[in-house]
Parts: structure tokens; sequence; C-alpha cells
């Protein structure tokens, strides 16, 4: 039940932030970088954290930024039985949707432009291209 409810939040929170992003964004690789950008922020971000405490550049990873990491959500009823609790997992299942609503917000108070149709290819003619045209070597194909 755990899993479920983590991998709907995640897939309900990419869609949304998709979306929101989707309205300033003109090419959808824009995007998806982005939201795959933040995605690995929040799933790799306690790991990169714990490699620069280990180094001594960072203090120790704060306990809410390792609560609130999908992984450890997903990993933990079976890895640590004790560390989820339902109120911790409605916290983090209730902060998804508050990021979902403020999307859908952002999303909808500016809609998208209508795209401009494409210009038409426009020909120059000016005296360089004339007399580039005017001296093309012509060749003939002799016994093709």
């Amino acid at each position: 039940m755990t899993l479920t409810l983590i991998t709907l939040a995640l897939a309900v929170f990419g869609c949304t932030l998709a979306l929101a992003f989707s309205v300033r964004a003109t090419k959808v690789h824009e995007v998806l970088m982005a939201v795959y950008g933040i995605e690995a922020v929040w799933v790799l971000g306690p790991l990169i954290w714990f490699l620069f405490e280990e180094t001594d550049l960072l203090p120790g990873v704060p306990w809410w930024y390792t609560s609130i990491n999908p992984f450890v959500l997903a990993w933990a009823p079976y890895a640590w039985p004790n560390f989820l609790s339902a109120e911790l997992l409605a916290v983090v299942l209730g902060g998804t949707l508050v990021t979902f609503d403020r999307c859908m917000g952002r999303a909808s108070e500016r809609p998208r432009r209508a795209p401009r149709p494409p210009r038409r290819a426009t020909v120059r003619r000016g005296p360089h291209v004339l007399a580039t045209e005017v001296h093309k070597p012509i060749v003939a194909k002799l016994g093709a």
C-alpha cells in the first residue's frame, strides 16, 4: 500500500510539474530536462549531501531531507520497519498534493499563447546573388 501511494504521488508530482513548466517552455526536451533535474535532486539529494558530509564540505544530512526522499520512503517498511509512520506518509503525500495545487494554479493562471504561423521563405535578389547565378559554370552531362 505504501509503495502504491508513493508511486502515485511521484507520478502526480512529475505530471503537474511538467504541466507548469510547459506554460513557459517552448520545446518538449526543455520541460523534460527541468522535471528530470528536479526529481533527480529530490531522489539523489541525500546521497550527494552524504558524500559532501564525508569530505567535510557540509554538515550532516537533515533528518527531514532524508525522510521525504521517495526511495527511502519506498524501502522503509522493509529495511527499517519502525521508521515510516502514518503521520510521516501523510505529511509527504500532503506536501506533494500542495505542490500539485500550486503547479496547477501556476499553469492555469497564464495559458500559453497560440503559436505564430511560420514565415514564408524569402528569396533575396541582389547584385551579389545575380552575379553568382550568372557566372556559374554550366556542366553538361554527356553520355550519361
